[in-house]
């Protein structure tokens, strides 16, 4: 609100106390209300990297003392038989007074009501568009919560960081699986594959219930307003379950392919020996039938008996083609994977076009209507379609780098 010169006042409206009457208590009410704003500001200032602002009152025009309203409840007792409170007209009555001097205190032509109610309907707006913030109760909510994200991806990268330590060197045995290196009773490859994944399944094992134990002593230590992000302890427990899983296709899946290569390699040079083998028996054929002639060829026929015979021999050969692969099928089928966590607004891009038909023309970023309105409201603090036009640019380049 600062960088686009903005300081709103504020008025509370509460119904705190049940006795009107009892000023001291809603002065200590005051105070602790005041206290908690502070609080928040703080954490909404670190999540924003404006930790310059260390007070509520920094960033909005607040004063204790009349910047709240108490109204109290409609009805003397129980409604339908019970009286309107008279008070409680007395008191909407006198916040709408003070609304209205306020409006009319800010002593600048450019605060009229018309850009008061453009600004409110930007901000509506922004918030019916936003995803994350404005889903929690208040900031501290979200600085608890973006604290456990924290945690939660320091354990998820040592967890990913260890396993790729440990597919790296299950990867390697596999390569010299059958050689004089390795030292293993086991001669069969699928069995030796079978023992590896018995180990990843321990190691994952391992791993998952060291983070599980991990998220419950964070829930229980008394720092970082833990208690206000219970509700989302079974989600993050979840995700750790969801995470072992993903991890250990992953790592199946690599044994999986890295057996399938050293089988492979091992059926070429068992192919080659074969060929080479042919080859040399040609060749020592070919120097039989010439040493047998008794006449002294020349290098053109010595040329042209080589090139005859070396014909022949690779017609003997047979060569399994390539299949064609179908890589925009794969590269589609893999982006829906890696998006389906995404919502269904992400699958139902892709779904809309094929993936032939992208790339062909260049990209033209356009903003969403409510981005432009947005866009309006802090026209000269920054080029919101420009940056973002110049974001597609950068990833388009490093895609077509790579």
């Amino acid at each position: 609100m600062t960088e686009v010169g903005k300081k709103p006042k504020c008025q509370f409206v509460h119904q705190n106390v049940s006795d009107v009457s009892a000023h001291e208590k809603n002065l200590r009410d005051r105070k602790l209300l005041l206290e908690q704003l502070n609080e928040m500001t703080q954490a909404a200032a670190k999540m924003e990297r404006k930790e310059e602002d260390k007070s509520f009152t920094d960033v909005m025009e607040y004063n204790p003392e009349t910047g709240n309203c108490y109204i109290p409840g409609l009805w003397n007792g129980n409604p339908p038989m019970a009286p309107v409170n008279a008070g409680y007209s007395e008191a909407v009555y006198e916040l709408k007074k003070n609304l209205t001097q306020l409006l009319g205190s800010c002593g600048s032509t450019s605060n009229n009501i018309l850009e008061f109610r453009e600004w409110i309907t930007s901000l509506w707006n922004a918030v019916k568009h936003e995803n994350f913030i404005f889903s929690f109760r208040n900031s501290l909510v979200a600085d608890a919560y973006m604290r456990l994200c924290t945690e939660y991806n320091k354990w998820e990268w040592e967890f990913k960081k260890e396993m790729y330590t440990w597919v790296t060197k299950a990867e390697t045995k596999i390569s010299n699986f059958g050689t004089v290196a390795a030292t293993s009773e086991i001669s069969d490859m699928k069995d030796f594959i079978t023992v590896l994944k018995g180990e990843a399944a321990t190691e994952l094992t391992k791993w998952e219930t060291m983070i599980l134990d991990n998220l419950k002593k964070y829930f229980e230590q008394p720092e970082g307003h833990v208690y206000l992000v219970e509700g989302y302890r079974e989600e993050f427990s979840n995700s750790i379950k969801s995470l072992r899983r993903q991890i250990e296709r992953s790592v199946f899946n690599q044994l999986t392919a890295t057996a399938d290569i050293k089988q492979g390699m091992k059926e070429l040079d068992k192919i080659k020996q074969n060929q080479t083998k042919e080859i040399e028996k040609a060749v020592h054929t070919l120097i039989d039938e010439c040493r047998k002639k008794k006449v002294k060829m020349t290098d053109g026929e010595l040329d042209e008996s080589f090139n005859k015979m070396w014909t022949e021999t690779l017609n003997t050969f047979s060569f399994s083609k390539l299949r064609t692969s179908d890589i925009f099928t794969s590269v589609s089928l893999q982006l829906q994977t890696n998006v389906s966590h995404k919502g269904s607004l992400a699958c139902e891009l892709l779904s809309k076009k094929r993936l032939k038909d992208c790339g062909l023309v260049p990209f033209t970023y356009t903003p969403k209507r409510w981005v432009k309105q947005m866009t309006n409201k802090v026209k000269g603090w920054f080029n919101w379609k420009d940056s973002q036009q110049d974001l597609a640019d950068s990833i388009i380049s490093a895609c077509n780098d790579s």
